[in-house]
């Protein structure tokens, strides 16, 4: 990714209430109104990675389109249904802002949750090497559908909801502005701090984290572009997660096209299993729109993995991507036997997708390398 492609989200942008001929008053709500509309012109919409299909009609996966996920019947939310919830908290209509955060239930990857496939094995039926039996007699998971779509699915699920966790935080910042009439940065160098606001919402239920940071920013412009820049860093349960999200729609006014880039850093973990020492839980997304003859079409490319926590290892690149061409270089250093190469890098895969946003047709690509060293052959698939 080039500097030209580090676009950032900013939630701000000019408010005005206007009216033709007659000078009109303006109501309190309407004014309210204006300031939401105004603050969703940096919201990346449509960005959000849909749950694969669930179904067992090989059929109904596929047309000459390709992948259709809002004609299917699906396990999770397809693209419609999420941009209609988005759209309610941006538009501040709902009565919590932090109604679809405190929702959110993010999976946690689990391995064996399907057994159809085996990265060393393929789908070939028989025993691993921790004594349990994976793959499939007849090209099916235990549900009965495809095996590599269930499979796929549950490599997904833990991603899909990173994503839309981090697009959940961002809402919350526009709905809650919005409604407090803030007045968001216009100039390149301001910065808003809303700290302060989101801990006092947020409530005493305990589902919120503490928000450690929440600032909006804007930059310089870039190619006659707005440039926006926004943080959030939380604490909950003792495990702290940093949030950058950057985005650049056509202008303060038309968020039609954008492009952006999203980072996303979890406290270190423990090494278990596949390598020692302690990791970074990341991922970075790099995605934008595109107006095609009045279709609108989103892309994203989503790097993941944990990256070793030592020696001083940057785990994003200068392009803010997830580093894993970085790990080369410690891969290199990793050449005696006794060395285990899982000690810098393990868990990576690489999403990315292009897809028309009305109809959610388009095309996927998913790649996964559970082991180590950044130079090994995929076993995954795509």
């Amino acid at each position: 990714m080039q500097n030209k492609s580090l676009w950032i989200l900013g939630l701000a942008s000019t408010v005005a209430v206007l009216s033709c001929g007659k000078k009109k008053s303006t109501s309190a709500q309407e004014v309210v109104d204006a300031i939401n509309n105004a603050l969703a012109i940096g919201y990346p919409d449509g960005l959000s990675i849909p749950t694969f299909p669930q179904t067992t009609s090989a059929s109904s996966l596929v047309g000459d389109d390709g992948l259709n996920l809002d004609e299917t019947d699906t396990k999770g939310q397809t693209l419609k249904q999420k941009r209609e919830d988005a759209k309610a908290v941006l538009e501040g209509s709902v009565g919590d802002c932090f109604q679809n955060m405190k929702a959110r239930k993010i999976a946690t990857y689990n391995q064996d949750a399907e057994k159809c496939y085996e990265f060393d094995q393929d789908m070939l039926y028989g025993p691993s090497n921790n004594g349990q039996n994976y793959g499939t007699r007849d090209g099916k998971s235990s549900s009965g559908e495809a095996c590599m779509v269930s499979f796929a699915r549950n490599e997904m699920k833990e991603i899909e909801g990173r994503i839309d966790g981090a697009l959940d935080r961002a809402q919350v910042m526009v709905c809650l502005a919005g409604k407090e009439g803030k007045a968001l940065p216009q100039a390149a160098g301001e910065v808003l701090d809303l700290t302060q606001l989101l801990n006092d919402k947020k409530g005493t239920d305990g589902k919120a984290p503490t928000f450690d940071k929440v600032t909006l920013k804007r930059l310089d412009d870039k190619d006659g572009r707005p440039v926006f820049e926004t943080v959030i860093n939380t604490t909950k349960d003792n495990k702290t997660e940093e949030l950058t999200i950057w985005h650049s729609p056509a202008s303060t006014t038309d968020n039609q096209s954008y492009e952006g880039l999203i980072r996303f850093k979890r406290s270190k973990e423990p090494g278990n299993g596949a390598g020692n020492g302690e990791f970074y839980p990341v991922m970075s997304i790099q995605y934008g729109r595109s107006v095609e003859d009045g279709v609108k079409k989103v892309r994203a490319s989503v790097r993941r993995g944990r990256l070793v926590a030592q020696n001083g290892f940057e785990p994003f690149n200068s392009d803010g991507l997830v580093n894993f061409e970085g790990v080369s270089s410690l891969d290199s250093e990793c050449s005696d036997p006794s060395c285990n190469a899982n000690n810098y890098l393990n868990a990576n895969s690489l999403v990315e997708y292009n897809m028309n946003e009305s109809d959610s047709t388009g095309t996927m690509m998913y790649w996964r390398n559970p082991g180590g060293r950044y130079k090994e052959a995929a076993r995954g698939f795509v």
